[in-house]
């Protein structure tokens, strides 16, 4: 068995690809823009990185999707 404990640091290879969706709903132009434009922007993801300083991630948007209808089932 594995115990993650609050506090551990998880460390990541150079070079691993995470894969990430947002969504958004009923989201103007506007609103799209900024959320384009923040994730590009956004190079720290958790606490720790974003106290000690240091650029450790890069954002590429890879396809943007669009729909009509709702997806409930």
């Amino acid at each position: 068995m594995q115990r993650n404990a609050i506090y551990n640091t998880q460390y990541v290879k150079p070079g691993v690809k995470f894969v990430r969706f947002i969504s958004l709903e009923n989201a103007s132009l506007d609103m799209l823009k900024v959320v384009i434009a923040t994730t590009l922007k956004t190079t720290r993801y958790g606490a720790r990185t974003s106290i000690l300083g240091g650029d450790n991630m890069q954002n590429t948007v890879v396809a943007v999707g669009f729909s009509k209808g709702d997806r409930g089932g």
